[in-house]
């Protein structure tokens, strides 16, 4: 099953929606092997990785760039391992995640929590456009044949403002 968000309200959209993927990418680690033949570093070890308003933290990532004679320029950051992604108006947690800056696209997998307020949805895989802010989370993940807990379906606890009661 899919689930296709934004919920509703003003809080609908990610605050990442026109995130400036040409903003500085800052990566810390404990570790880092850089592969410049391979034209990838291998960060470990308490990985934080922020560009903007996007943050996100795993065990390890792997970093894929382009290299010109003036400057190195990050295309994709694969994390594994207790994956955090947050930014002003959500958390995901999930076991690996994907940010592709070509595409300007996030991609989460592995018993996602995407938390926005006091919402909470629950599936397997978790895609945000980082250009128009909607988020697609699927039930199953496509690309895996790891079996999960989901039973392949969204789940999604949604808060409901107070209203007013009339006298």
């Amino acid at each position: 099953m899919l689930a296709s968000l934004p919920v509703s309200g003003h809080a609908a959209l990610s605050a990442l929606k026109g995130h400036d993927t040409h903003a500085p990418v800052n990566i810390d680690a404990q570790r880092l092997e850089v592969r410049d033949k391979d034209k990838t570093a291998l960060f470990s070890g308490a990985v934080r990785v922020t560009q903007g308003d996007l943050r996100l933290v795993a065990s390890s990532a792997r970093v894929f760039y382009d290299r010109s004679k003036e400057k190195s320029t990050v295309r994709r950051v694969d994390a594994q391992g207790a994956v955090k992604m947050s930014s002003p108006s959500e958390t995901v947690e999930a076991a690996w995640g994907i940010y592709d800056v070509d595409t300007e696209v996030l991609t989460l997998g592995g018993n996602v929590t995407l938390t926005r307020g006091k919402n909470e949805v629950h599936g397997q895989r978790l895609e945000m456009s980082l250009k128009t802010g909607i988020t697609t989370l699927d039930g199953n993940d496509p690309a895996s044949s790891v079996a999960n807990n989901s039973g392949g379906r969204v789940k999604a606890t949604f808060s409901v403002p107070e209203r007013s009661k009339k006298p």
